[in-house]
Parts: structure tokens; sequence; C-alpha cells
């Protein structure tokens, strides 16, 4: 087997095992902790979503488009990563819902489909919103910022 085949037969079987890992591992995240001072505080998760799709030879037609929605809770780096049909409100308030414990934080970019994330259900998220445009982690507050899951 040449080198360049090798090194494909890898990326395969990696790409594989994590799809089926965090498949067989999607959890629920967030919510509220106990402090080491005993005191209850809102778990803190970051929410992106991003698009999957890639032209053979790096050209030729795309294939159809493909939506990942995720979070990841900055305290333990539990997460969960779901494809999603669009990027609609509608569609990733749902997968908050189902995935994000009430009570949680969310820090996620300024992107008009989640402006009303601490409206879902009463108001049971607190939203932070870090405009990327102006900074990629907040000057005044730097737990604010998305870089963990940016980085998944």
């Amino acid at each position: 087997m040449g080198e360049k085949a090798a090194v494909d037969w890898s990326n395969f079987h990696r790409d594989i095992f994590c799809q089926g890992y965090i498949q067989a591992h999607q959890q629920q995240i967030g919510g509220i902790f106990i402090n080491d001072d005993g005191e209850e505080e809102p778990e803190e998760v970051e929410i992106d979503e991003s698009v999957i799709a890639k032209a053979k030879y790096n050209r030729g037609r795309w294939p159809v488009t493909r939506w990942i929605f995720g979070g990841v809770q900055r305290r333990t780096g539990a997460c969960f990563m779901i494809e999603v049909p669009d990027r609609t409100r509608r569609t990733l308030e749902e997968a908050i819902v189902e995935y994000i414990r009430p009570g949680t934080r969310i820090d996620s970019d300024g992107w008009a489909r989640y402006a009303r994330i601490n409206e879902i259900d009463g108001g049971i998220y607190s939203h932070h919103v870090i405009i990327h445009d102006d900074n990629f982690v907040d000057p005044v507050d730097e737990r604010i910022n998305t870089q963990t899951i940016e980085g998944y």
C-alpha cells in the first residue's frame, strides 16, 4: 500500500470512529452545578453550527450540504453534535431544548437565529453573545466566547 493510500485509510477509520463515538454518546449537557463555595452556578455551554461539504478532488459539483449543530460544556468538556436538516431558528431551538438542560448559560456568536435563546420556554436559559466582527473573546468578560466549540 502506498503512503497516500495508507493516510487515506487511516483518515477514513478516524472519521468513522469519531462519528460512531459521537452518535453513541449523545447526552444532555449544561444545567446547574454546585461550585467550591457550595453555591449554585449555571454551567456554561458554547453552541455553534457548521456545514460539511466537500467536492471530490476540490473541483466539480458540490454534494448536498449537511449542517451540524453542537454544544460543549466548558467545565467538563461534555458535548453533543447532531446533524440538523436546516439552520432555521425553530430547528436550532428544538435542538437546544433537547440537548441543553434548563438553567444553563449559553454562549453563541451573534447570528440572528440565536437572538431569542433567552426567551425559550419562558426564559429557562441565559444567553451571552460574542460578535466575531468585533472580538472573539468579550473584552469585558473573557468567559464570554465560543473558542471551545469552534475548536471542536
